[in-house]
């Protein structure tokens, strides 16, 4: 994304669309089992409703490293705002 603010549009279009999802969850969609592979290609299987809390944690440890690395850059990380 070339700027900061097209990051942040971005970001606030995911984390309302993520909200919305929640909101609208139902008992039988969160215990859906969903099949994947990880990146290492092991086959897994989880249910819906422990896979969502997992993308929010892991969301929140990147947002935790990329603001690490603007103040070792000397930059104040931006407020939430939502």
């Amino acid at each position: 994304m070339p700027t900061l603010d097209d990051v942040r549009t971005t970001f606030r279009k995911v984390s309302n669309q993520y909200r919305a999802r929640i909101v609208a969850l139902t008992s039988e969609e969160a215990g859906r089992i969903v099949c994947y592979r990880t990146t290492a290609g092991t086959a897994m299987q989880h249910p819906v409703g422990e896979i969502l809390p997992h993308v929010s944690l892991h969301t929140s440890n990147h947002l935790a490293q990329v603001a690490t690395l603007l103040t070792q850059a000397g930059v104040e990380p931006p407020r939430s705002t939502t």
